[in-house]
Parts: C-alpha cells; sequence; structure tokens
C-alpha cells in the first residue's frame, strides 16, 4: 500500500473514532470523500488499494504526502506546528490532532533560506508574535557585505541617527509580515519583496532568515487557529498592512517551529 492509502486510513480512522464509527476489517477503506461536511463523515466497505480523495495527495514539490486539515479535522486541532525542510526549501504548517503523534497539514509554501556562508540553522524554537509592515534593521555584518558590494553614499542612504533600518513600505526586504522566532541569532521568517525568486529550483539567497513566498496567507492562517490578544481577524490584518503602520500581533497560543534538513 503507497504512503498516501496508508495515511489515508491512518487520518480518516481517527475521525472516524471520534464520531463513534468502527472499522471492521484491517484492509476497510474509505470510500466517501473525507472532505465532505457530513456529520458521518466516512463510509467503511471492501478493500480500496489506491483511494482517490481530493484531499489526501502527493505535492510535486514536496518529499512526503499530506494529509490536509478539512473542517472536521480542523475543530480537532489542539496545537500548531510549522516544520521547514531545508533539502526541500519548503515550509509545512500543521495542526496538532490532540495529544499524539498524528497531525493534519494546513498550509505548504516555498522558502528561500540562507545562501553560502549565511546557511540557515537547524533548529527547535517558538513564534509567540508577528510584526505587520515590519521595520528591517540592519545587522552590522550585512551593513558590512553591502558596503563591499556598494558605494558608502548608497549604504548611508539607510543610515540616520538612531540607526541603520528600512522603514515599511515597497522596499523593506522583509514584506508585509516578519514572525518572531526566539533564538539568538536574529533568525527571522518573513516575506520578500523579490517574490520572482520562488521560480527557481535552488532558493539560496537569503543571510540566514527564512522568506515564505505568502507571509500574509500564513499569518491569516495562523491567526484564524490560535487567535490573538485583540481579537484581530483577517480583515483587521488588511487594515494593518493597508495603514503602512508597524503592529505587533501577539498570538493567543505559541507556534512551535522546527528548521530540519
Amino acid at each position: 500500500m503507497s504512503s498516501i492509502a496508508k495515511g489515508i486510513k491512518r487520518y480518516v480512522g481517527i475521525a472516524a473514532l471520534a464520531v463513534g464509527i468502527s472499522c471492521s476489517g484491517a484492509d476497510a477503506a474509505p470510500v466517501q470523500d473525507a472532505c465532505s461536511e457530513s456529520s458521518c463523515p466516512v463510509v467503511y466497505e471492501a478493500k480500496v488499494e489506491e483511494p482517490e480523495l481530493a484531499c489526501y495527495h502527493e505535492d510535486s514539490i514536496f518529499s512526503e504526502a499530506s494529509v490536509y486539515c478539512d473542517d472536521f479535522l480542523q475543530g480537532m486541532i489542539t496545537g500548531l506546528e510549522l516544520t521547514v525542510t531545508l533539502s526541500d526549501q519548503t515550509m509545512r504548517l500543521e495542526g496538532l490532532l490532540g495529544s499524539g503523534p498524528e497531525r493534519c497539514t494546513l498550509l505548504e509554501q516555498r522558502t528561500i533560506l540562507g545562501k553560502k556562508g549565511w546557511e540557515t540553522p537547524k533548529m527547535e524554537s517558538d513564534m509567540k508574535y508577528a510584526n505587520i509592515n515590519p521595520v528591517w534593521y540592519i545587522p552590522n555584518s550585512i551593513l558590512a557585505e553591502m558596503l563591499k558590494e556598494h558605494s558608502a553614499s548608497y549604504v548611508n542612504r539607510f543610515c540616520h541617527k538612531d540607526g541603520c533600518y528600512i522603514l515599511p513600505g515597497p522596499n523593506n526586504p522583509l514584506g508585509a509580515v516578519a514572525f518572531h522566532i526566539e533564538n539568538s541569532r536574529g533568525i527571522k521568517l518573513h516575506g520578500t519583496i523579490n517574490k520572482e525568486l520562488f521560480n527557481n529550483e535552488d532558493r539560496f539567497y537569503s543571510h540566514g532568515c527564512i522568506r515564505t513566498e505568502d507571509e500574509v496567507k500564513l499569518l491569516k492562517t495562523i491567526n484564524e487557529l490560535v487567535g490573538n490578544s485583540e481579537d484581530c481577524d483577517g480583515a483587521c490584518i488588511d487594515k494593518h498592512i493597508s495603514s503602512g503602520k508597524t503592529h505587533k500581533l501577539v498570538f493567543n497560543k505559541t507556534v512551535h517551529i522546527k528548521i530540519v534538513e
């Protein structure tokens, strides 16, 4: 049996157990689409070698089959975990189902990672908040690199009496949202103004931070599941972005993040 079929049996079995459906026989398999909104989402009958369910599929840019969260599974989510895979240059946001290892996928996106000499480190940490319309405070190490590649007059455009930084706007390399990751190296997860780079097969261009292809969608997906301290919904997030002002959005629940090989 393929990994997709095994994943289907595993996760749909959880949904069936939750609503009191029993599965008879080791080879029983679902024949109704598990993404339906029926209160009794799965019916079991004779073995099906390769169930074709739209919400369980293998995306060509990701190394493993994904079991996507439908409305039923979203109701079982107890926490969120974001995994960045360095070898695939991708990230996956998953909902944790109960206290066990079971999970379902909420969102998958391509990423841009650290270039040679600035490699994105493997780590495990937490994200507690995001900055909408972030200010980019340019680290000294990146300023030194900029001075090697550009004239001093060019670099001085970003330096002020209170430091070197780029304000929110179309020229800010962090994009519309920057997620704060608890770490000592200043690694962040954020958007980018160079969206065309996501079309490349190899995407190692950053100074160690993780750039994601749709930072606003990621923020709204996280916010929908964990909420925030000010009850700001998707429309509220859009208003903050449109304002052009920096706004710190604190999540009601920490999002665990893993950066793995």
